[in-house]
């Protein structure tokens, strides 16, 4: 059982926050597998889980690419952690026990509701990144839930457990500030076509789109031409060679 403590936030409610034994236990899990957006890849050990609140009313937005929830009125991220564990067997999230404040949780409970998603923070080599700040590709609801302001304390608290795997298949929103990609070289050696790429975020990966007409162009899979951004320098990306040649174009990667 992974456990962790909130005691924070409550500034966003002109509240203050103090240590008690009527704080409010939050126990989360989800039952696996749970995949990425191809539905069949489980999730990697060490991938992001997020639980959210979301005010009455309103529909979740989703996240930006860099972690931040896109509605920041409508709705707020309560924590992000790295506890996916299980692939390839059964990825999922175990019971995760989360501390509340009890002012903080009844000012929570009493406009809104609670909402756990699993994340894709993914780097080019397939392994979740170490914060959900440095990059999220996407996302997917695996349970809402909402709670009673004054219920639950210490000793009860509040258990909800997704009833299926969880999908991450909602792409990240880009920020305004994302720049866009330009190839300023391509080169062929031995078989393989090196693009270099300027004008990258370090928050995405990037992938290529490829085919014999400069309008009809076709993604490549990730696993064949995929690389991380970088905010100050060039990258590259290697795709295989085709006779004839072909028109390529960058940009960020699709879910996969």
């Amino acid at each position: 059982m992974k456990k962790m403590t909130l005691m924070v936030c409550a500034a966003a409610f002109g509240l203050a926050a103090t240590a008690g034994q009527d704080n409010l236990l939050m126990k989360f899990s989800t039952p696996g597998p749970d995949t990425y957006a191809d539905g069949v890849t489980q999730v990697a050990d060490g991938e992001f889980y997020a639980l959210v609140w979301v005010k009455k009313g309103a529909t979740f937005a989703g996240f930006n690419a860099d972690g931040t929830v896109v509605d920041a009125e409508n709705s707020a991220l309560i924590c992000a952690v790295p506890y996916a564990e299980g692939a390839p067997v059964c990825a999922h999230c175990p019971e995760t026990v989360l501390e509340i404040d009890r002012v903080l949780a009844d000012a929570y409970a009493g406009s809104g509701t609670f909402e756990l998603h699993v994340m894709d923070t993914r780097a080019a080599d397939g392994k979740p990144k170490g914060r959900i700040a440095d990059g999220v590709n996407g996302s997917g609801a695996a349970a809402t839930f909402s709670l009673s302001a004054g219920a639950g304390t210490l000793g009860e608290g509040k258990s909800v457990t997704a009833k299926q795997g969880a999908l991450a298949a909602t792409a990240s929103a880009l920020p305004p500030s994302i720049p866009q990609p330009k190839i300023t070289s391509i080169k062929v050696e031995n078989g393989i076509v090196k693009l270099t790429v300027q004008g990258t975020s370090k928050l995405l990966r990037y992938g290529v789109k490829s085919g014999d007409e400069p309008d009809d162009l076709a993604p490549l899979p990730v696993s064949d031409a995929v690389a991380d951004g970088d905010d100050f320098g060039e990258i590259e990306i290697t795709v295989p060679a085709e006779k004839g040649g072909r028109f390529f174009k960058v940009g960020r990667a699709g879910l996969e």
